[in-house]
């Protein structure tokens, strides 16, 4: 059984990866209880959820499901508003960076509004904030070249 030494329960970060587990476990075990999986995670994993907590990943489980492998590590899921303007956003940094062109923050705003008028996205404000975010979602790092910045990925 899983040990608890009264009061409350620590707070714990709980990796994408084990939600998507959480969900995959209960999909091919539909009648498995929430205290059967709650167990079942804490014998495998030495992990400690809440009842709720689980409760909360088995109604979000197609969200957890699509969790791609390379952000299996993350404790939260970001989602971006407009995935497409994201991904044509992203591809053409990509591009970008690997000829070695130098782009500033001012570039990458500029450049998703151009995609986000080719997409016919209105009403959305490409702010600090959103740059902010999508540099986070996507792993880009700024780093000086030259006297210059130069956005890259970190993940190459």
């Amino acid at each position: 059984m899983v040990p608890t030494l009264g009061g409350k329960r620590p707070r714990v970060e709980i990796p994408s990866s084990v939600k998507k587990k959480i969900c995959q476990i209960k999909l091919s075990q539909p009648n498995i209880t929430i205290l059967d999986l709650k167990q079942s995670i804490y014998e495998e994993l030495n992990i400690n959820i809440g009842k709720s907590t689980i409760g909360d990943i088995l109604k979000a489980s197609k969200r957890w499901l699509t969790i791609p492998e390379d952000c299996a590590e993350f404790t939260r899921a970001r989602h971006a508003r407009h995935e497409q303007l994201e991904e044509a956003v992203f591809s053409w940094l990509t591009y970008m960076t690997s000829h070695q062109a130098i782009v500033s923050d001012e570039m990458l705003v500029e450049k998703a509004k151009e995609f986000g008028e080719e997409l016919g996205i209105t009403n959305f404000a490409y702010s600090n904030g959103w740059l902010g975010r999508f540099k986070k979602r996507r792993g880009i790092k700024q780093r000086p070249r030259k006297g210059r910045v130069i956005c890259s990925n970190a993940n190459p």
